[in-house]
């Protein structure tokens, strides 16, 4: 195993330490472990999923750039749903064709990704917890090896179409991204 799945395998493996308790409602089945309570509400795990690349060029036809490639590893490696990995939420990555869930959890505020787009920025995770603000690749900016800084931005001031959006970095790469989570165990 390379130095890059290591890593990736190594930061999914953390993502029940990290939430804490990984259950949701209507689970679907391939990440389901578990009975599902009368709530509808079960447990998941994230599976290792093998999606061909040729997706890659799907989702990018959708959203302004290419996805640091560690990134792209971990969508084409994995699937999984919502996680809270503390420093912020990873959007999921659900079962199904290609990266379709993954895309309409990008696209599902439109008056997000009015603002974001246009300026390079892809939601890939929301503020930890309960917090809704976008975090966010900036593909305007490349680091080594095509990766990207990771920035978050409030959402009330996008939303509320403020002339000052208040963004601030997270980690200069989402390498550095997965070590701060890693770092958190």
């Amino acid at each position: 195993m390379n130095e890059r799945a290591a890593m990736i395998k190594h930061l999914v493996d953390s993502f029940a330490t990290l939430d804490g308790d990984l259950t949701n409602e209507n689970v679907p089945e391939l990440l389901r472990c578990g009975d599902v309570d009368k709530a509808g509400w079960s447990t998941w795990r994230p599976v290792r999923f093998s999606t061909p690349a040729r997706h890659l060029v799907e989702l990018y036809r959708l959203i302004p750039g290419p996805l640091p490639p560690l990134f792209e590893e971990l969508l084409l490696s994995y699937r999984w749903l919502e996680v809270d990995l503390r420093l912020l939420r990873l959007r999921p990555n659900p079962p199904g064709p290609g990266l379709v869930g993954f895309a309409d959890s990008i696209l599902e505020d439109v008056a997000l990704t009015d603002y974001l787009f246009p300026r390079r920025l892809v939601p890939f995770g929301k503020g930890a917890g309960t917090n809704y603000d976008p975090v966010c690749f900036d593909l305007s900016k490349a680091g080594a090896n095509c990766d990207r800084p990771v920035v978050q931005l409030d959402h009330e001031d996008i939303l509320s179409s403020s002339v000052q959006v208040k963004e601030w970095m997270i980690a200069v790469t989402f390498r550095n991204l997965i070590d701060q989570v890693l770092g958190t165990l």
